[in-house]
Order: structure tokens, then sequence, then C-alpha cells
């Protein structure tokens, strides 16, 4: 066993809002890019989802491991949820 992993139970919609932010970021980014180049944004061309590997899978412990450790205390922790995302602008 490496070690517990904690999981967000509906991550989906939490994964969801991190998409929108993610594209909104992007839209602002650019829209600084191509003001300083004199330009302005057009239509949106595409849009790509970096997506990046699954969580590792955590199997279950044999019983006389599970009583043999269940004295170690466990501490609450926060889970991390993040999307990285492309955009490609028509430039005028």
């Amino acid at each position: 066993m490496s070690g517990i992993a904690f999981m967000v139970e509906d991550h989906k919609g939490l994964e969801q809002q991190a998409r929108d932010q993610a594209i909104a970021d992007a839209r602002v980014r650019a829209e600084a890019m191509a003001k300083a180049a004199g330009l302005t944004l057009g239509q949106v061309i595409s849009i790509t989802e970096n997506i990046g590997a699954e969580p590792p899978v955590v199997y279950a412990m044999p019983e006389a491991a599970r009583a043999a450790d269940a004295f170690v205390p466990i501490e609450a922790g926060e889970e991390t949820l993040s999307a990285q995302v492309q955009l490609s602008f028509e430039l005028r």
C-alpha cells in the first residue's frame, strides 16, 4: 500500500466549473495579447482540453494489515481540481 487517497464525491460539477474558469481566463489573456499587438479577437477557431492521467487505483488491504494499521490517525486534507484548455481565436 502506498497511501490513502481521498476523492471528491461529485467531481463532475467542480471539473466543469474549473473548465469554465480556464476558458474565461484564456479569453482574457488572449484579449490582452491581441490588444498589445493592435488587434482584436474574432471568433473562436478551436478549443482543446488538456486532459491529465487518471488518479491511481487504490486496492483494499487484507484484513490483517487493516487491523495492524488501525491506530494510524488520518487528518483532513484537500483535493485540487484543475482544468487546462487551449483556445485559438481569429484575429482582426
